[in-house]
């Protein structure tokens, strides 16, 4: 009785290296698009990711690919920041692929927060007022409205 497929392949161990060398290939002819790289090389993702995290060699290899396709990146740009004539163009697609280019932003707070308003003296409320801004409340919340 023949085995039911699991729909994993698995890579033969001896055909690793040729495979890691193949995508590293894939890689820079493909300038870093890891997608397309996987799909030349016939991996997947989750192959390539997991070669990274297991054989420091490889990391090494797809680094050093990485930073040369990079550098290609910004020698391009470079190159285009006086020649494009839709510089929209040219920001949108270096924000997506040079770190460098990517919006970053952070909120700081310091200090207190200081909710004056919100503090009501419950004890001054009578029985009445605390039942109906309880039931109000409850209103608000199974409606999915903000008090």
């Amino acid at each position: 009785m023949s085995k039911k497929p699991t729909g994993k392949r698995r890579i033969n161990p001896d055909a690793v290296p040729d495979r890691q060398a193949e995508f590293i290939r894939c890689y820079r002819e493909f300038r870093g698009r890891m997608a397309h790289a996987c799909l030349a090389a016939n991996v997947t993702k989750y192959v390539v990711e997991g070669w990274i995290e297991r054989d420091p060699v490889f990391e090494a290899d797809f680094e050093q690919v990485r930073g040369l396709v990079e550098d290609d990146k910004r020698e391009v740009r470079d190159e285009l920041a006086y020649d494009v004539k839709d510089r929209t163009m040219l920001v949108m697609a270096l924000k997506g692929s040079l770190p460098e280019h990517r919006e970053r932003s952070e909120v700081v707070h310091s200090g207190q927060i200081n909710h004056a308003h919100a503090h009501v003296a419950l004890e001054n409320l009578t029985r009445e007022e605390k039942e109906r801004i309880l039931s109000e409340g409850t209103r608000l919340i199974r409606s999915g409205e903000e008090a």
